[in-house]
């Protein structure tokens, strides 16, 4: 028996709408048609590491995605590729994966990718644990 108190039932009933497993955090989030990865995620409840809010001007909110799905990926738009030059060379580079910024991808299929530091938000709009004194 699941005992997770976050997990919900995956309602695919949207028109559209795919489903993207995230790992590590093993969450799967309901993307609507033309809806970023990032907004749906915050829309379900989730804390997505970003600086700038969704712009493409950080780099920090970056999926890895198995290469082999690539070509099922909807193309890099020109800001994505300018915001992708701020994601580190070395995760650029990895063997087998590619990268894009959850900001800006809009997926049309299932899939599942990798990003460290997604948490879901606590009560309150507190973002982090308290500090125990």
């Amino acid at each position: 028996m699941d005992t997770d108190p976050h997990r919900r039932p995956v309602d695919t009933s949207v028109k559209g709408s795919v489903v993207v497993r995230v790992e590590p955090i093993g969450v799967d989030v309901v993307v609507p048609e033309k809806t970023s990865l990032m907004r749906a995620a915050e829309a379900m409840g989730l804390k997505w590491p970003t600086v700038c809010g969704g712009d493409a001007e950080c780099g920090t909110c970056f999926v890895s995605i198995d290469e082999a799905v690539a070509p099922c990926l909807p193309p890099v738009a020109p800001k994505e590729e300018q915001g992708l030059q701020l994601v580190p060379r070395w995760k650029r580079q990895q063997a087998g994966v590619v990268v894009r910024l959850a900001c800006q991808l809009r997926p049309t299929s299932n899939l599942i990718v990798e990003k460290r530091g997604v948490r879901w938000r606590q009560e309150g709009g507190i973002d982090s644990p308290a500090i125990s004194k």
